[in-house]
């Protein structure tokens, strides 16, 4: 989407302040996620997902590498910050010589686009089934829903613990829960927070002017972490 003018910026900012959206949801509402999956050729699982306007595809294929994995993982596995996808494909992969591509696509961009990758990384991780590189183990769940790799030696298993990510606008003394496009551009930052239930597990924090350490310790202790 095109950047908002600055006259618009400020009409919209002090609609914001005063508890008013353009998409009338209230301050703390979250849009509906809507994915689809489909069968491509070339990779082993992809799936899009919706969020309002916002619409992103993710694919994720697996690829041969000649690296074992437990040697360094920094080398095996890089997502720079991406901090629990690189856990968690760490622990996927931990016992194979296996590596993998992930790639994305953004159809639409109205707003909290990192949600919106996070929630499409969970989806596309909850389903994907490790590639039979042998005849001696089978892919199976336990009751709880953990993937469990038999093999005639042992048992692997991988929980695949669900990964929260919210995005919040942040303007002067309060805060607004999946804000779109043009909230983003009329907020002092926008802010993503990754957790795994009452954990946080990381942030990324985006700010044209930048915000004062005070006040984002202020948002971080009274409206954002999960109670």
């Amino acid at each position: 989407m095109n950047k908002v003018n600055s006259e618009e910026l400020v009409v919209i900012r002090h609609m914001l302040q005063s508890g008013i959206r353009l998409d009338e949801r209230r301050a703390h509402e979250h849009r509906s996620y809507k994915t689809r999956e489909d069968n491509l050729p070339l990779y082993d699982a992809n799936v899009s997902v919706s969020l309002g306007n916002s619409e992103l595809t993710l694919y994720f294929r697996y690829s041969e590498t000649s690296r074992i994995v437990e040697t360094d993982m920094q080398d095996s596995i890089s997502f720079d910050n991406f901090f629990v996808i690189k856990d968690r494909l760490y622990k996927l992969f931990d016992v194979f010589k296996l590596g993998c591509i992930v790639e994305y696509k953004v159809i639409r961009d109205d707003g909290s686009l990192l949600s919106l990758f996070y929630s499409a990384f969970d989806r596309i991780l909850r389903s994907i089934k490790l590639p039979y590189i042998c005849d001696n183990y089978e892919f199976v769940k336990d009751k709880n829903d953990n993937l469990v790799f038999k093999t005639a030696n042992s048992d692997y298993f991988v929980k695949m613990d669900s990964v929260n990510a919210i995005t919040y606008g942040l303007i002067d003394d309060f805060c607004i829960i999946d804000p779109t496009f043009v909230e983003e551009q009329a907020s002092d930052a926008v802010l993503t927070v990754l957790h795994q239930g009452d954990t946080m597990n990381g942030l990324y924090l985006f700010s044209e002017h930048g915000i004062a350490l005070e006040t984002l310790n202020r948002f971080l202790e009274n409206d954002l972490l999960p109670k």
